[in-house]
C-alpha cells in the first residue's frame, strides 16, 4: 500500500479533514529518532530548486537539500511528513516552529509544474525559476 492510498478525494472535505488528523496522531506518537531522520532527510529532487511568485521573480523560496529558503533566509522546521506521491504529485506536511498547533501544519504540494505552500490562512502558488 502506498501513503496515498488510503488519502481521500479533497472533494470531500469532511473525509479529507479527518485523514489529516489521523496523520497528525501517528506523526505525534512518532519517537524523536524518526523525527529527526525526517528532517534532516532531503526533499525529493521534484522539490529541490528555486522557485518564484508568478507576479514576482524578485521574491523567491529555494529548497536546497533538507532547507527551505524563503526570500534568501533559512526558514527552520520542527519535522516533515511526506503523505504521498503519485505521478507528478507530490504531498508533504510540514510544521513551523510558529505553528505546530495540530490545526496549523503547512501542506507543501506539487502538482505538475506548480508548488503549493497552505496553511489554514494563506496559499501560495509558486512556479520554477527559469535556470
Amino acid at each position: 500500500m502506498t501513503p496515498r492510498d488510503d488519502r481521500p478525494s479533497q472533494d470531500d472535505e469532511d473525509a479529507f479533514d479527518a485523514w489529516l488528523e489521523r496523520k497528525h496522531r501517528e506523526r505525534k506518537s512518532s519517537s524523536e529518532a524518526e523525527v529527526r531522520q525526517r528532517r534532516e532527510a532531503d526533499f525529493p529532487e521534484a522539490l529541490q530548486g528555486r522557485w518564484i511568485y508568478p507576479d514576482d521573480s524578485d521574491t523567491d523560496v529555494v529548497i536546497q537539500g533538507s532547507q527551505i529558503l524563503w526570500g534568501g533566509a533559512p526558514r527552520p522546521y520542527v519535522d516533515k511528513i511526506l503523505v504521498g506521491t503519485e505521478g507528478d504529485e507530490i504531498f508533504y506536511e510540514v510544521f513551523f516552529p510558529d505553528n505546530v498547533d495540530e490545526d496549523s501544519q503547512t501542506v507543501l504540494l506539487l502538482l505538475g509544474d506548480d508548488l503549493f505552500f497552505k496553511s489554514w490562512h494563506d496559499v501560495v502558488g509558486l512556479v520554477r525559476a527559469e535556470t
